[in-house]
């Protein structure tokens, strides 16, 4: 029979920091987002979902209900190629009578070539990984599967980091506008964002989203030129740098050239290669709807896409930590 859940929301980041716990090799307190959850699993088994990841308990993995705590946490390492957010599993050393399943998503795929990769466990709570399994990355790979017998912290690496330039990066771009209440502003203001699929989740702050669209970027491309362009618009241009960042903003001041106001007009999109391969090309509609302010959440949680069957939970997830008084926020390399 199913258990009833509950879920708590906490909304200031040293509540929730503090009331979690955690202790690993990566200090969650230093990543800005990283959802985390505590259940109580039973013998009758469960399935949790939270930020991508899932944990499968089958029936009798453990002989009484314990509680336990999963983390999802986004980082990336200077020594290897990381291919998915790690998971912490706590208590740490926790082993169960049967194996347990434990699914990670991956936003890389193979150029070509399927290509090794490895999944690797932390030898204890503050040591180094140990590989523990081997499988393969495909040109629509888009999660890995594998079993254990006890919770650590897990990842998925690449096995030959040589390889690593037929890794191809899967990312989206967001188009927006700044909210302006004229009826037919001569002058907006417009914000791209070219970051990782989990950023696209947040909120972004004082800006109508207009446009969202998933591109793949190639390893070796770090800088990419972003191009606007309209009938009455003369082009306006902006290189970003290193594509490889998180979250790279970039602020447009758009002003048509037939001293008219915005009202209902075209944009065109476009983000290109060093190579000048065409990486997103999108026509966005602005219409004045899309120009007004847009009510605006409180708080940037959302748990629309955690499930959680057979287990009595208790779920936080990091406010989005984000300055409010710009459109630009920090870019740190991956």
């Amino acid at each position: 029979m199913m258990t009833e859940f509950s879920l708590a929301f906490e909304e200031e980041i040293s509540e929730v920091a503090s009331s979690s716990g955690v202790t690993s090799p990566i200090d969650p307190k230093q990543i800005s987002d990283h959802p985390f959850l505590k259940a109580s699993v039973g013998i009758t088994g469960a399935t949790l979902n939270i930020g991508g990841c899932k944990v499968i308990f089958p029936a009798m993995a453990v002989w009484k209900k314990v509680t336990i705590q999963i983390s999802v946490l986004y980082q990336e390492a200077d020594d290897v190629i990381r291919l998915t957010p790690m998971l912490q599993c706590e208590p740490h050393g926790l082993t169960f009578r049967k194996k347990i399943e434990i699914v990670l998503p991956t936003f890389y795929r193979a150029d070509g070539d399927a290509l090794d990769v490895a999944v690797r466990r932390a030898k204890d709570k503050f040591s180094s990984f140990e590989k523990i399994g081997m499988d393969m990355l495909l040109d629509d790979t888009q999660h890995f599967t594998f079993t254990t017998d006890q919770f650590s912290l897990f990842d998925y690496i690449l096995f030959d980091a040589s390889k690593r330039m037929n890794l191809l990066r899967e990312k989206v771009l967001i188009f927006g506008l700044r909210p302006n209440t004229e009826e037919a502003p001569k002058e907006i203001f417009s914000a791209v964002l070219v970051c990782h699929d989990k950023e696209s989740a947040m909120e972004l702050y004082n800006i109508n989203k207009l446009m969202k669209t998933n591109f793949f970027l190639k390893y070796e491309d770090h800088k990419l030129k972003l191009e606007l362009k309209g009938e009455h618009l003369n082009a306006l241009t902006e290189e970003i740098r290193d594509a490889r960042c998180e979250r790279d903003e970039t602020c447009f001041r758009m002003k048509k050239n037939n001293n008219q106001g915005w009202i209902s007009d075209d944009i065109e999109v476009c983000l290109t290669s060093s190579s000048d391969e065409t990486l997103v090309k999108k026509i966005v509609t602005i219409n004045k709807e899309d120009r007004v302010p847009r009510p605006q959440s409180d708080v940037t949680t959302n748990f629309s896409q955690s499930t959680f069957h057979n287990a009595t939970v208790n779920t936080s997830l990091l406010h989005n930590e984000r300055d409010s008084n710009t459109l630009w926020s920090k870019c740190s390399i991956l």
